[in-house]
């Protein structure tokens, strides 16, 4: 009973609030990167707060689930104070656990509330409870390809067009981003991340190594790509519907669907082109070449671990979105080593709860599940973000310092007129030109769902 009267306060405390403004003298509460105003950039009706180790304990005793997307708090006195559910922002790890929360990551909550409570005066309510140390947005998270080129362009080939003599796939010539020589109208010899003399010395991916593509979901069955994807093992041929692998997910075969909270991966235009260029398979006479796709012999290149967080909808031109940052989280969990982002926020000041995936990552990719032994290739992790495609000199969060921020160049050697830019910046990378696109040139060509190839430009690409 003290649970639900200690919850029933809590709501009363976000809903009867009359001060409108976060008291930030107060040495318990860090509101520095938040701006509560309502505004495009952030979801209404939620909030993402950081709480004590007591509050924390309190939470669970209340949810008694392991379900992410459980509603616990059923109470009709709470549902009419506008609160609909509390739930870890990082879900209960199973056998990972343990270094969840060394790492404090189970001290993160989501909140949803009514949507007509002014998020100024939930977040002031939730401020002043004791137990919580952080009230930020929920920011809402855009995919970080081209403003001007929403869709890649279909390109399906018709004949063997390659000549080069290193790998023999068809479409590998107009690649230019893996090797640019300039003999096409307005591009630069050299305007590329010059892939071939690593291959030629036998660099061209390895297994053991995991890729997370946190992203749209890959497009697994496709011909270029499926030699490639990551298979859990622990899930793949069990008992369906079922956690085989102990790590508190069904059925992530491929990877997770962030959007729906389930292990069915669901094919996406963005995250398949970006999977192609990480490692669609390399020499096999198909479609185009991956930067780690292997010399095609088997188990030669990278694997691809799907952690969707975006979603085609069946009833709008937008996206379905999920949790990135849970969705960072996981790959480290599921053995990935590299974190390939291609999302942000149209805003400057970067998450705290982005930060402690991305710091989670780094620290513990490649680790054993207590977190204090390596059994990957690499103690630690990478994690790399497009910088983002509005032209600004910002990117949240590639600007977090324990991540890569990748910017985008055009095959002019110039930076693209849609990459952002700045001191935060640590590289530049083809992602394509819209003064030089058509079907043809300009744009990045890879791997498209339902065994297809096209263009596409971005930071994204650049990544």
């Amino acid at each position: 009973m003290k649970s639900k009267i200690n919850l029933l306060l809590l709501c009363i405390l976000i809903f009867s609030c009359s001060k409108d403004h976060v008291d930030t003298t107060s040495n318990k509460t860090d509101n520095t990167h938040s701006d509560y105003t309502e505004n495009p950039n952030v979801l209404e009706g939620r909030l993402v707060i950081l709480v004590d180790e007591d509050l924390a304990s309190e939470l669970e005793r209340i949810h008694k689930t392991k379900s992410h997307i459980s509603t616990a708090l059923t109470d009709d006195d709470l549902l009419n104070a506008g609160v609909k559910s509390i739930t870890r922002l990082f879900p209960n790890a199973g056998d990972y656990e343990a270094r969840t929360r060394a790492a404090g990551l189970h001290l993160w909550y989501n909140v949803e509330f009514d949507k007509s409570t002014p998020l100024s005066k939930a977040a002031n309510g939730f401020a002043r409870m004791r137990g919580i140390i952080k009230v930020e947005n929920k920011g809402k998270i855009i995919r970080n390809e081209s403003k001007i080129v929403f869709n890649a362009m279909d390109y399906i080939p018709s004949k063997k067009t390659n000549t080069n003599p290193i790998f023999n796939d068809e479409l590998l010539s107009q690649q230019w981003h893996y090797s640019n020589d300039g003999s096409a109208s307005g591009f630069v010899s050299g305007s590329d991340i010059n892939i071939y003399p690593a291959w030629e010395s036998g660099i061209t991916g390895n297994k053991e190594v995991i890729v997370a593509i946190v992203d749209g979901g890959i497009d697994f069955a496709h011909e270029d790509l499926a030699a490639n994807m990551y298979v859990n093992m622990g899930e793949y041929g069990k008992v369906d519907g079922k956690d085989d692998d102990g790590n508190n997910l069904i059925d992530d075969i491929y990877g997770y669907n962030f959007v729906t909270w389930d292990g069915e991966i669901v094919p996406h235009t963005h995250g398949t082109h970006v999977a192609g260029t990480v490692a669609a398979v390399n020499n096999n006479g198909l479609g185009v070449a991956g930067v780690a796709g292997g010399n095609g012999t088997p188990d030669s290149g990278i694997k691809l671990l799907s952690c969707q967080i975006f979603q085609h909808s069946s009833f709008s031109e937008k996206d379905l979105v999920g949790d990135g940052a849970a969705a960072i989280k996981y790959g480290a969990d599921a053995g990935a080593v590299i974190s390939q982002n291609s999302w942000g926020y149209n805003q400057p000041n970067i998450f705290e709860y982005d930060k402690a995936a991305i710091d989670y990552f780094v620290k513990y990719a490649g680790m054993s599940k207590d977190g204090k032994t390596q059994v990957g290739p690499m103690a630690g992790g990478i994690v790399l973000f497009a910088a983002g495609n509005f032209n600004v000199m910002f990117s949240n969060p590639g600007s977090h310092h324990n991540a890569i921020c990748v910017t985008a160049i055009g095959p002019d050697l110039r930076k693209s007129i849609y990459s952002n830019y700045g001191e935060f910046a640590d590289i530049a990378a083809p992602g394509g030109s819209q003064e030089h696109w058509n079907l043809n040139v300009g744009g990045v060509l890879s791997t498209l769902p339902g065994n297809k190839y096209g263009m596409s430009t971005g930071t994204s690409m650049a990544c």
